[in-house]
């Protein structure tokens, strides 16, 4: 949660399953490697590789790795006691 704005937000936080991201990654992996992607000729190969992708960006994407990169100031988890929640 970022208020929409990262730029100067007043308080950005998220869950531990929280991503970070500007758009989907399935999108990104479409897009960011759309060349690669087309190049491979075999669709199961392709689908695979496809995969391979999205599993590697939603590990570098979480939201622990996302707090330390883009100084989120707390990943918080909500079914923590004490959260309020």
């Amino acid at each position: 949660m970022a208020c929409g704005y990262n730029k100067k937000p007043i308080f950005t936080a998220g869950w531990p399953t929280a991503e970070h991201g500007g758009m989907g990654l399935e999108g990104q992996m479409k897009l960011g490697f759309r060349n690669e992607l087309a190049a491979i000729n075999d669709p199961k190969e392709r689908t695979t590789c496809y995969r391979e992708l999205v599993t590697a960006t939603y590990e570098r994407g979480k939201a622990l790795d996302a707090g330390v990169s883009f100084a989120l100031e707390d990943v918080i988890d909500p079914e923590a006691p004490g959260t309020g929640l």
